[in-house]
């Protein structure tokens, strides 16, 4: 593996690209994040890792597209419904790292428990407007900016979920481990 080394995505924004193997990352969220995700999913691919997009997939396969058109209990039992449900919950099972992008609501939420019941590493990137409850404990840590979340995806790639959840438990933040 290469050297780790700094890439520039514009002006005053430099980040550090250590050495590692990709990393699955599926990014739970909200329709009402769809271009925060857009711009998330672009920045944890610059850093050499795999993501699975709920909304590129809906568009990419047309599962969103008739949605806007059809009633949304014909499209929930519809193939289309049938495909989104499969690809997202899949991924929330199935990925080495889940991101919780806020606020979002309850098909977010659901992710979050099923990738909760898989233990995968749940990373939360909190916003404002996010409610408060209980279920947030099925996060393994949260982040109040993006570098530090995605300077933990990196370190779950170069040294394992176990590793990782281990040092959160022990209190020490992605930033400084």
């Amino acid at each position: 593996m290469s050297e780790s080394n700094t890439q520039t995505l514009g002006p005053g924004v430099n980040f550090e690209l250590p050495a590692k193997k990709s990393t699955i990352v599926y990014i739970a969220s909200s329709w009402k994040n769809q271009h925060a995700v857009e711009m998330l999913t672009a920045l944890i691919r610059f850093r050499g890792h795999d993501v699975k997009s709920f909304v590129e997939n809906a568009f990419n396969e047309g599962y969103y597209a008739n949605a806007q058109k059809m009633n949304f209990w014909d499209w929930y039992n519809s193939e289309n419904g049938e495909g989104a449900f499969a690809y997202d919950s899949g991924w929330a099972a199935n990925a080495d790292v889940v991101v919780y992008l806020c606020p979002s609501g309850k098909d977010a939420m659901c992710e979050i428990g099923i990738a909760y019941a898989k233990e995968r590493p749940i990373l939360g990137l909190y916003a404002k407007g996010e409610d408060d409850g209980l279920m947030h404990k099925c996060i393994t840590e949260w982040f109040d900016d993006f570098p530090d979340l995605l300077a933990a995806i990196d370190y779950i790639a170069a040294n394992g979920s176990e590793v990782y959840k281990a040092n959160v438990v022990k209190g020490i933040p992605a930033k400084v481990i």
